[in-house]
C-alpha cells in the first residue's frame, strides 16, 4: 500500500506544533488527530477527506476543515492614522503630530505605548506632540492586547513622519493679488521684507508655463512685476512665481492673481 507523509506546522502562543501522520489515502478519517491549541484547553480535530465545522473557544469563530489544515488564530490587525499640522514658516515652532490607533473588531482590551524620536519631543506616553520645528520625527507604537481566545499578545508599528515648513522664512509675506490700476496700492507683485534678501531672484510664469519675467534683486519698486511698459500685454489671469531668496533656503512657489480694471 502506498503511503503519503503530511507535515503540518501550527503556530499558537508563540510555540510551534508539528504532526506527521501516516495516511492511507483510500481510507477516510484514518489520520484524524486531536490536539490542544497551546495551553488554552481548546482542542482541534483533523479529518482527512471529510470536512467538518469546529468552533474555537466560546465565541462565534468557526473553521471548516477537510484535509489536514492549521487552525485559524486571530492576529493583531492594528493600524495607526497620523495627522500632521506642518510648520507655518521656517522660524516657527508650531508643528503638530497626532496619532490615532485603530483596533480590529475582535479585540476588546488593549494598551498602547508610544516612543518618540527625537526623545526630547515627549517625556511621557504621548499620542500627540506639539510645538515642533520642521524636521523628521519617528514614533514606535507598542500595542499589548488580549485576543478572543484569551491570549495576551503584542503588536508594534513604526511611523516616520516628516514635518515640513510650508511658508518659507517667517519675515517674508507674499501677497496673492495685483490690482494694476495705478492707484499706488497693490499695483505690482508685493513681497514684505524682500529688502532683507538682496540676493533674491523672482521668476514669473503664465498658466501655460511660459516664463514672463526673471528679476534679480526684486524690491517691489524699481525692480518689480508687472512693469508698466508690459502691462498692456498681460491678460487678467492667474500667474505663478518662484522666489529664491538667495540665502540658501528652499525657493518659495505659489500663485498670484492679476486683476485689471
Amino acid at each position: 500500500m502506498k503511503k503519503i507523509l503530511l507535515l503540518t506546522a501550527i503556530a499558537a502562543n508563540s510555540a510551534v506544533f508539528a504532526q506527521s501522520p501516516i495516511i492511507s489515502p483510500q481510507v477516510i478519517n484514518s489520520a484524524g488527530n486531536e490536539r490542544q491549541i497551546g495551553t488554552t484547553g481548546i482542542y482541534i480535530t483533523d479529518n482527512i477527506g471529510e470536512p467538518f465545522t469546529e468552533m474555537i473557544g466560546s465565541g462565534s469563530l468557526y473553521i471548516t476543515q477537510g484535509y489536514i489544515q492549521p487552525e485559524v488564530i486571530t492576529i493583531g490587525g492594528f493600524t495607526a492614522n497620523v495627522n500632521v499640522n506642518h510648520v507655518s514658516c521656517d522660524d516657527k515652532q508650531d508643528g503638530e503630530i497626532i496619532v490615532r490607533v485603530l483596533k480590529p473588531l475582535q479585540v476588546a482590551n488593549y494598551q498602547v505605548t508610544y516612543s518618540w524620536s527625537p526623545t526630547s519631543t515627549c517625556t511621557a506616553n504621548c499620542d500627540s506632540i506639539v510645538n515642533l520645528t520642521a524636521q523628521t520625527y519617528t514614533v514606535k507604537i507598542l500595542i499589548t492586547y488580549t485576543n478572543n481566545i484569551g491570549t495576551t499578545k503584542t503588536d508594534s508599528l513604526t511611523k516616520v513622519v516628516p514635518v515640513l515648513s510650508t511658508g518659507g522664512p517667517c519675515l517674508v509675506k507674499v501677497y496673492h493679488g495685483i490690482t494694476a490700476n495705478n492707484d499706488g496700492d497693490n499695483d505690482v507683485f508685493t513681497v514684505d521684507h524682500i529688502e532683507d534678501f538682496p540676493k533674491n531672484r523672482l521668476l514669473i510664469f503664465s498658466r501655460w508655463g511660459q516664463q514672463l519675467a526673471d528679476i534679480t534683486g526684486y524690491d517691489n519698486n524699481s525692480r518689480s512685476w508687472p512693469s508698466k511698459d508690459k502691462l498692456d500685454n498681460l491678460l487678467p489671469s492667474t500667474y505663478f512665481y518662484i522666489l529664491d531668496l538667495g540665502d540658501g533656503s528652499k525657493p518659495m512657489k505659489g500663485w498670484v492673481e492679476l486683476i485689471k480694471n
